[in-house]
């Protein structure tokens, strides 16, 4: 395998069959043969748990409304008004599986759900075909490798966090180039690869990279490919190259976050807080979250966290002012239990305040106000709707 390709069939005198169509139906398959049942037992629409269905399938039904109403660059109804390409940066802006569900309405999106999963493992097993085969005599041991791929245990778990299984789709496309520009001096691809890739999600794509450093490193150590300057030339300009397209949202994206205080500070004072809050405007849950994370809090700041989160909830009930928490799991250490876990996880996120305080907090009074909040919302009608996610009913907490 000295150039990377065991092509048996070339040595036979015939043309490798292409099973990349094969590969992408049969994980297609596969996946809505689990999925499927799920989906008639909830008579049309996919529902999960937990983020999925309070987070995954209203910030797709938000955005793609968002975009087509021309909302423009800021959100109202996300946090207590973010920017809105920023905020869902970690779960979808940037992902071509997401543009592509801008084809439908955004009624559509909750009952889109399982068919868009059973794409993602498609696209996914797809690409491991794609790239096992160079490796393999006979193609249909790289069908296999591509529907073990596509079809894994960490895609089919995954499930609930949606968004990784884009990253899961796209990841063999950028193997398959980087082996392209090693063994058949292939220019162009790499680099769009390392941009679709860094677009589609900034944090998994530092480990992307490493991945790829370690696997080149391995090819060269192993003498399976000759480094020269000129093509570590070519590797290096076409990682920059991508890395620069990419750039039109990883820019943006960083500026965002690190003004954001949860991620530059630890220990904020109650001044601090304060300012934060009235200021800069930034996620009160976040708040809440830091100031008991470090255990150092003082009694007066644990009331103003208790203060915050009952306010955001509160907040939730003024009309036309439903709102959705994008940066709540992202960076909140696992994100805390919105107000809406209170009430089912059956309607948009609308306050991302943690429940996990400090000592000496009241959590359960607090999270009780919080749900309350929530109960008086849903009375009054002033939550966002989402199509096919009935809005919770019942006894006030």
């Amino acid at each position: 395998m000295k150039n990377g390709m065991l092509s048996g069939e070339l040595a036979l005198g015939r043309r490798p069959q292409n099973k990349f169509w094969l590969t992408f139906w049969l994980c297609f398959a596969g996946a809505a043969s689990f999925l499927l049942p799920c989906v008639l037992v909830d008579k049309g629409i996919f529902h999960y748990a937990g983020d999925f269905n309070c987070q995954q399938i209203p910030f797709y039904y938000y955005a793609n409304q968002f975009v087509k109403s021309g909302g423009g660059s800021f959100s109202w109804a996300t946090d207590l008004g973010s920017d809105f390409w920023n905020s869902y940066s970690f779960y979808l802006t940037g992902s071509p599986f997401w543009w592509f569900t801008l084809l439908f309405p955004a009624r559509a999106l909750p009952w889109l759900m399982a068919p868009m999963l059973c794409l993602k493992m498609a696209v996914a097993g797809a690409g491991g075909y794609l790239w096992a085969r160079r490796y393999v005599r006979d193609p249909n041991y790289a069908v296999v490798a591509g529907c073990l791929y596509g079809l894994s245990g960490f895609s089919v778990y995954n499930i609930f966090f949606n968004h990784f299984l884009d990253v899961v789709a796209l990841f063999p496309y950028l193997l398959w180039a980087l082996d392209g520009a090693l063994y058949e001096k292939r220019r162009g691809p790499f680099a769009a690869l390392v941009a679709l890739n860094l677009l589609n999600n900034y944090f998994f794509f530092v480990g992307q990279v490493v991945f790829l450093a370690i696997y080149f490193v391995c090819k060269v150590a192993s003498g399976e490919v000759r480094l020269t300057g000129r093509l570590f030339g070519h590797l290096a300009l076409e990682s920059l190259l991508g890395c620069g397209m990419g750039c039109v949202l990883l820019i943006p994206e960083l500026a965002f976050l690190l003004g954001n205080p949860r991620t530059a500070h630890q220990h904020l004072q109650a001044a601090e807080l304060l300012q934060c809050f009235l200021y800069r405007g930034i996620h009160l849950g976040g708040i809440a979250h830091i100031g008991v994370q470090s255990h150092k809090a003082p009694a007066g700041v644990q009331r103003l966290c208790l203060l915050h989160n009952i306010q955001g909830s509160i907040f939730a009930a003024v009309p036309g002012k439903g709102n959705i928490v994008p940066g709540a799991g992202k960076l909140q250490n696992g994100g805390g239990t919105n107000a809406a876990a209170a009430a089912g996880n059956q309607y948009m996120v609308i306050h991302g305040g943690s429940p996990h305080f400090a000592a000496g907090l009241p959590a359960r009074r607090a999270f009780r106000l919080s749900a309350s909040a929530v109960w008086l919302a849903v009375r009054q009608k002033t939550l966002v709707k989402v199509p096919g996610l009935p809005l919770p009913t019942g006894p006030a907490p």
